[in-house]
């Protein structure tokens, strides 16, 4: 149905922005090489005939309708196209010029449409200042005041960076669309995680996105020579050690295999070879598709840090910085999506999402769900993220026939 060779064109064009010489590619949300790759898309968008707009987060849109397309609420698809530092050619990118793709081929076919249908883009799914920004303002979740001093791991101010691709972030709140506008949300994506290339599956129907609380943890203690003695000590790394693999040991006890516990940053000071840690702090990552798995996870890491601080004269923090509940997707969609890849013959699963997606985000407010496609091992956020292009191929031809399905 699609043209893979056309897409493939643009996922490898893509791909070379923000090449790093070391491998992967490095495209933060306002960038310069992000803005390569936003002029890239509108000129592709244009040269198909879509109506163009970027609004005031700088999500673009591409939108196709006129002579033969109904009015009245719209099917949208799409996803990002900023990456994490040092992340792969896929994530992000297959969403947005596979939803491109579709809409190309419906017009190269003239197809009759009861809805218009769009391709998006969302800005800052990746986090380089916010995180999902384009989704919460387009969602209505997000004002000036939560981005007004918001700066980078650089120091880089959101403010600064959209002006300098002529964004008023003080308007950001116009990006807000009236959910009866929008009919349904699709977002393809590759799965970032190793269950459909496991079992040898090309596509995976999204049927809900695990939970994310986020934490900063903070353990003052006491700095002392690494030949003191062990009683006595208030160790802060040790304590933080012993925080965690309470809540590591509870994992296992919770009842829930899907339940993942994740420290991606660690920090001590002083950060000296021969002195016991005076301070250590960590990030904690909880996701999990049952909320009350995620809250008793929560409660259970402040009563650990309550008994800790005061049995060893500590001061524990637990700073919350990301509460986003467990979503199940909206059941039509997800039909439709099932009913696409049954039609045409692919073996796929229903799975469960474990990354966050702007679609998490809009299907809390409109209908919404998502076709994973397979990433080979697993790979994701890294030069080594790849998918086949046959399954790259049957993503887009089920996210085709999807939107057909959805816009009549």
């Amino acid at each position: 149905m699609i043209d893979i060779k056309r897409l493939w064109s643009d996922i490898e064009a893509v791909a070379a922005i923000g090449r790093r010489p070391e491998g992967g590619v490095s495209r933060g949300a306002f960038s310069p090489q992000e803005q390569q790759a936003r002029t890239y898309l509108v000129e592709r968008m244009r040269e198909c005939g879509l109506e163009v707009v970027t609004d005031a987060a700088g999500n673009i849109f591409g939108r196709l309708d006129g002579e033969g397309v109904g009015e009245g609420a719209a099917v949208i698809a799409g996803s990002h196209i900023d990456s994490v530092e040092g992340g792969g050619d896929y994530d992000g990118v297959l969403g947005v010029f596979g939803a491109l793709e579709c809409l190309r081929t419906l017009r190269d076919r003239k197809a009759r449409l009861r809805r218009p249908v769009e391709v998006a883009a969302f800005a800052d799914e990746e986090e380089r200042f916010y995180g999902f920004l384009g989704s919460y303002a387009f969602t209505g979740r997000l004002g000036y005041s939560e981005i007004a001093e918001v700066t980078d791991a650089d120091g880089v101010r959101l403010v600064d960076a959209m002006q300098a691709l002529g964004l008023d972030a003080s308007a950001i709140a116009g990006a807000r669309r009236p959910a009866e506008e929008i009919h349904a949300f699709v977002e393809l994506h590759i799965e970032q995680g190793p269950i459909l290339d496991r079992e040898g599956l090309s596509i995976g129907v999204v049927d809900r996105v695990k939970g994310n609380y986020r934490f900063n943890l903070r353990v003052e203690g006491r700095s002392d020579h690494a030949g003191a003695p062990p009683e006595g000590r208030c160790d802060a790394f040790m304590l933080l050690h012993r925080l965690i693999a309470r809540q590591l040991s509870r994992q296992a006890e919770s009842g829930d295999p899907e339940l993942s516990c994740t420290i991606g940053r660690v920090a001590v000071e002083p950060n000296i070879e021969t002195v016991q840690p005076g301070v250590a702090e960590c990030s904690f990552d909880l996701r999990s598709s049952v909320p009350e798995v995620l809250r008793d996870a929560q409660a259970e890491l402040e009563r650990a840090a309550e008994e800790l601080a005061e049995e060893h004269g500590a001061a524990i923090r637990i700073s919350s910085i990301l509460r986003e509940e467990p979503l199940q997707f909206d059941a039509a969609v997800v039909a439709a999506i099932d009913a696409a890849a049954g039609e045409l013959g692919y073996a796929r699963r229903f799975i469960a999402s474990g990354a966050g997606h702007d679609a998490q985000v809009i299907g809390r407010y409109v209908p919404a769900a998502m076709i994973f496609v397979s990433s080979v091992d697993g790979r994701s956020h890294c030069p080594e993220e790849l998918t086949r292009r046959e399954d790259i191929e049957r993503g887009v031809n089920v996210l085709y026939r999807t939107l057909v399905a959805l816009a009549g």
